[in-house]
């Protein structure tokens, strides 16, 4: 995930868990959710910083996607 931070700035991730911190997670028990709604919310704060459209699911491939869902459920 820091690998976003070159592209992304570390300004998104500051806002993404502060926004976490004070509005908790989805309410989710799915490990692999709350990685989805994790990357939503960067990918959100992402594209205000940036000021351009930034999908951070982007930065994974399909095999690492795969690889990710796999272990967390």
């Amino acid at each position: 995930i820091a690998r976003m931070a070159p592209q992304i700035g570390w300004e998104s991730y500051k806002k993404t868990f502060n926004y976490l911190r004070q509005n908790g997670g989805n309410g989710s028990n799915n490990k692999y959710d709350k990685f989805t709604y994790f990357i939503r919310t960067l990918s959100r704060f992402a594209t205000e910083v940036n000021g351009r459209e930034i999908d951070c699911m982007n930065f994974f491939s399909e095999s690492e996607i795969a690889s990710i869902k796999k272990q967390l459920q």
